[in-house]
């Protein structure tokens, strides 16, 4: 990707249709230090297009003549050097399913496809060009797809890594987690839960994702996870070995009553840019759970959760912070960070027994 102070940011626009392929172009053309140095209209046009044009990211549509998005995304990231790829993506349920299997297979981050509408066009391109500028430093690394790629939804393995036999202390049930992540987060909440079980503290996220993506996103992670994982409602318990994932259009909040943790949903405005928003769900599991409560800020870009952080330490909690290297878009852990609020800066790999640990009733003794 580009290195260079002020060097220009090299895009590839791969649709297929021609009028979208223009309209991106255009949009994208016209915004400082991004370089649109190609387009394509399928598959096999872009893998050639990649290769003489070495881009730093791709935009890539799903639904395309000759070879798809799905195809493309697997090649690209199964070459010598793959790339940043952005997946336009529908709305739908099979357009969730769809986009979390490009997330799987490599893709970075996703955005919604804009109908052609100046409105929806132009808000679609500001959230475009903002995401293209957070992953300028983000390095791909080659692999191979998971599972066998296609266009059938793949049925996710459950599967308990033997890293948390380490920690077979009794969770103190009075811990409450609250966790915010943006960009990345899907892949970064799989590799999270699939390590966590029933023994494991009570848990509530804010993702920032569209509100039809966060069940197909909850019930993957259920599959994957010993925890049980669900979408939040109002009035649901949170209890050790659950966690709630807030819906993609309400802000959660978490409140004790009668020595319980209940969730409690509202539509509100967006605080920090965001509904649901870190900076909604961190204060009220503060609140709720006092110096019991643990906040996590993971990969995504903005400045969201770090008043959340803030007041989890005001209420004598603890609070951790993904690091650099493992996050996608080191955005919400790093203004976190440099604002004081962080205890731990943990690495992907390290957060499910950091969390573990804090909440084990032996580190409470």
């Amino acid at each position: 990707m580009s290195e260079g102070a002020g060097k220009a940011i090299r895009v590839l626009v791969v649709d297929d249709s021609a009028l979208l392929r223009k309209m991106i172009s255009e949009n994208l053309a016209m915004s400082p230090g991004i370089d649109v140095v190609g387009t394509a209209q399928n598959g096999k046009i872009a893998l050639r297009k990649i290769e003489d044009l070495s881009p730093d990211i791709i935009t890539l549509d799903f639904d395309m003549p000759v070879m798809d998005g799905l195809e493309t995304l697997t090649a690209i990231m199964e070459s010598d050097a793959p790339k940043a790829v952005i997946m336009f993506s529908s709305y739908t349920r099979q357009g969730a399913d769809t986009t979390l299997r490009a997330l799987e297979i490599g893709a970075v981050d996703y955005i919604s496809k804009p109908d052609g509408k100046m409105n929806t066009m132009q808000s679609v391109m500001i959230e475009l060009t903002a995401k293209i500028r957070a992953l300028v430093n983000f390095r791909p690394r080659s692999r191979r797809p998971t599972a066998p790629s296609s266009k059938e939804e793949v049925e996710p393995q459950k599967k308990i890594s033997n890293r948390v036999a380490e920690y077979l202390g009794v969770i103190d049930s009075e811990i409450l987690v609250g966790i915010g992540i943006s960009t990345g987060g899907p892949n970064a909440l799989t590799d999270l839960f699939s390590t966590m079980g029933q023994n494991s503290p009570a848990i509530a996220v804010v993702q920032h994702m569209p509100e039809n993506f966060v069940p197909a996103l909850a019930s993957r992670l259920n599959r994957l996870s010993g925890m049980d994982i669900c979408v939040a409602e109002e009035g649901m318990e949170l209890v050790p070995g659950r966690c709630l994932i807030s819906p993609g259009d309400r802000h959660l909040t978490i409140k004790k009553e009668r020595k319980r943790y209940v969730a409690k949903l509202n539509k509100g405005v967006k605080v920090s840019g965001h509904m649901p928003a870190a900076d909604v769900l961190l204060p009220s599991v503060g609140k709720a759970a006092e110096d019991r409560s643990i906040g996590v800020l993971m990969t995504g870009m903005g400045r969201d959760g770090v008043e959340g952080m803030t007041a989890i330490k005001q209420c004598g909690g603890r609070t951790i912070a993904q690091d650099e290297s493992s996050s996608v878009v080191y955005g919400m852990p790093r203004a976190a960070f440099e604002s004081g609020c962080v205890d731990q800066v943990l690495s992907l790999e390290k957060l499910p027994g950091g969390i573990l640990e804090l909440s084990s009733l032996p580190e409470r003794v």
